[in-house]
């Protein structure tokens, strides 16, 4: 018999979990909307979520095309990846970087003996895509581009059900998806707040690439204090030749009270809003 009452979140989640895949029940109010939705898309995709899940690399030359065409994306990730690896030492994480497609091009070191998947799938050319490996965190911003927490029984494969992973998105200059950067941990859940800490080096990556992107462009620099200035929390524009913002990143956004840069469109389509020539005398 199953017991009435369930103590922690996982308990919840796999009951549901079971529920849903064997007997139809909607998950309301245990998983969220994002996990939900994604679990759904994988069940129209015909997925066996009692299937095991392997990690299989895309072609060698698929690979060396992502690590060209995202050339950019890619240095800026390495300029923090150090950073990361520090920060990382005394937790059970690990991290990545995929472009826009979910193809990883980046990933930290695997340093804990009790890694068994990581290992494995953090090699550079594996497809995190949700056609490829189902319901993850990276795999769910590849298709809406929003940050999420997806947490053991979450996943769509029973055979990945001990990993915990949280993932961001990454935009270029022009608000596109431009990467996903994602923090996992194999078998131990986060004592820690994962999605604060990858959302800050997801900008601190991201603040770099419209850097780089920008070589014809003012780069305006700013915040509220003087000691955040250096630091992802601060407010960046790019400015063209005629003095019009032709680019923020979302601390700007903020700083300006003006909608993100590629902020979804109310259409529910994969895409986003195309943004304004904004004068820059206009914001003073």
């Amino acid at each position: 018999m199953q017991p009435l009452f369930f103590s922690t979140q996982a308990d919840r989640v796999a009951l549901a979990r079971q529920r849903y895949f064997e007997e139809g029940q909607l998950p309301s109010g245990v998983v969220s909307e994002a996990v939900f939705q994604s679990w759904a898309r994988c069940q129209r995709q015909k997925q066996d979520p009692h299937a095991w899940l392997e990690f299989q690399s895309v072609t060698t030359s698929r690979a060396q095309l992502a690590l060209q065409k995202n050339r950019l994306l890619r240095d800026a990730w390495l300029a923090d990846v150090g950073e990361i690896n520090v920060v990382l030492w005394a937790t059970n994480c690990g991290a990545m970087l995929t472009d826009p497609s979910g193809v990883l091009i980046g990933a930290t070191s695997s340093r804990r003996v009790h890694e068994k998947i990581t290992p494995i799938a953090h090699r550079i050319g594996v497809n995190f895509a949700e056609e490829a490996v189902g319901t993850t965190a990276p795999g769910i911003v590849t298709r809406t581009g929003k940050q999420v927490c997806v947490q053991g029984a979450e996943h769509y494969f029973e055979s990945v059900n001990f990993m915990h992973c949280a993932a961001a998105p990454v935009r270029d200059m022009h608000g596109n998806l431009a990467g996903v950067l994602d923090m996992s941990s194999e078998g131990i859940a986060f004592n820690f707040d994962a999605a604060s800490v990858e959302g800050l080096y997801a900008s601190s990556i991201e603040n770099r690439l419209l850097i780089s992107q920008s070589t014809e462009h003012l780069i305006v620099r700013f915040q509220i204090s003087l000691a955040m200035m250096d630091t992802p929390m601060a407010g960046l524009i790019g400015v063209d030749m005629l003095g019009r913002i032709v680019w923020r990143n979302a601390a700007a956004s903020r700083l300006l009270g003006l909608p993100p840069d590629g902020e979804p469109t109310g259409s529910g389509k994969a895409g986003y809003l195309v943004k304004d020539n904004i004068d820059l005398d206009s914001i003073y």
